[in-house]
């Protein structure tokens, strides 16, 4: 399939052929002043690789058109195998490269540009306010216009009346380079269409318009945001075991904007072993879920009743003061920016000297940014020698 977007003077500026499945070509096209494509670059996306996916866009360059005196006269295009072709070009007067029958059709070999017009892979013309049919000779859909006695489209010859038809049945001497209004291309009438905020000026080159419609003014909204950090923890395994209890933060942030629309997102912040192989965990890491899930997982506080016996809030959660999205801010920084190389025990140093568990984790967080929301109950690890670690 295919598909385009334009901007406010019809010109594409986004082309699209899909396959079905992936994306096979994207293009964007960009345009001078006086309204005439001046280059087209393919859009390449990058997804990147582990561990870090940082994913990329790129423009490649696909074609450049070089103009004289308002005509095309070379182009350069990739060739696919990363060089260019430069090819001269002939425009001939109705603004055609290669050979046509007066309405379009190819001849011979054909070419790619028929009086001003692109033609696109279905066979159609693009002629910015509709489609031409070189193989009907005619236009796709009516003239948007009505006709007027002092327009092209006079009513008073009867050639105006057929809606449809290209050039008022002179494709030999006139060109339509808008889809709208025919013209005859050895006269100035036929200027080509200056870009938004230019206009035409008699030599046939574009200015700036002195008098532009202002565009319209954007009405700023204001917004108030709300955050809450709440110390939660779980027992470890299914809940029955009981042998001791699992920490984490639980941030929420909600942006309320003047328009109404409300935003919201919630945050988990804990500590995992790299690996869950008996005495051999690897080292300890820090995880932030961002968007986390308000259903099907234990962990959500949002998820369970406060009788659950499988899940308890510490006391002393904040929320709604001054810096306490501030705060949560660092929270997630720190944890994003703990060190590798602490060996994981969950234990928090029976097995290992200097391992840490989770508990130690999330109590080295708050002690960094100086924020106490209170203790889990048995929750070793939890508090012993802050000073493990840098960031």
């Amino acid at each position: 399939g295919s598909g385009y977007a334009y901007d406010p003077d019809n010109r594409r500026v986004y082309s699209l052929d899909w396959d079905g499945t992936t994306t096979s070509n994207e293009t964007v096209h960009f345009y001078g002043v006086d309204g005439q494509r001046m280059g087209s670059y393919r859009v390449h996306a990058d997804a990147g690789g582990a561990p870090y996916y940082q994913a990329s866009l790129t423009l490649v360059l696909d074609e450049t058109r070089v103009y004289f005196a308002g005509k095309l006269v070379q182009t350069t295009k990739a060739d696919g195998w990363g060089g260019y072709n430069v090819t001269n070009v002939q425009q001939d007067r109705l603004g055609s490269v290669g050979s046509y029958y007066p309405y379009g059709e190819s001849r011979g070999s054909g070419g790619s540009m028929f009086a001003t017009y692109s033609r696109d892979a279905g066979g159609l013309d693009y002629a910015l306010n509709r489609y031409y049919s070189s193989s009907l000779g005619r236009f796709v859909t009516p003239d948007p216009y009505r006709a007027t006695t002092g327009s092209v489209n006079n009513p008073a010859d009867p050639g105006a009346w057929n809606r449809y038809s290209y050039t008022v049945g002179d494709p030999v001497n006139r060109i339509d380079p808008r889809g709208t209004n025919w013209c005859d291309p050895d006269f100035d009438d036929c200027t080509p269409s200056c870009g938004f905020g230019f206009m035409p000026t008699p030599d046939g080159t574009c200015s700036p318009d002195p008098d532009p419609a202002p565009p319209p003014t954007p009405t700023p909204l204001s917004f108030s945001i709300t955050c809450t950090i709440t110390l939660q923890y779980r027992s470890v395994g299914d809940g029955s075991l009981g042998l001791f209890n699992h920490a984490y933060l639980f941030i929420t942030k909600s942006i309320e904007w003047s328009d109404g629309t409300v935003e919201h997102s919630a945050d988990l912040i804990e500590a995992l072993p790299e690996r869950d192989t008996l005495l051999d965990w690897g080292n300890l890491r820090g995880y932030t879920w961002y968007n986390f899930s308000a259903t099907g997982d234990s962990r959500d506080p949002r998820d369970h009743p406060a009788t659950d016996p499988k899940l308890r809030t510490v006391s002393g959660g904040i929320a709604n003061s001054s810096d306490v999205c501030f705060r949560a801010g660092r929270i997630e920084n720190d944890a994003y920016t703990f060190p590798r190389g602490i060996p994981y025990d969950p234990t928090s140093g029976a097995v290992y000297s200097n391992g840490r568990n989770s508990n130690w984790f999330i109590s080295r967080l708050l002690a960094h940014i100086g924020l106490n929301l209170g203790t889990p109950p048995s929750a070793p690890g939890w508090a012993e020698d802050l000073g493990t670690g840098t960031w």
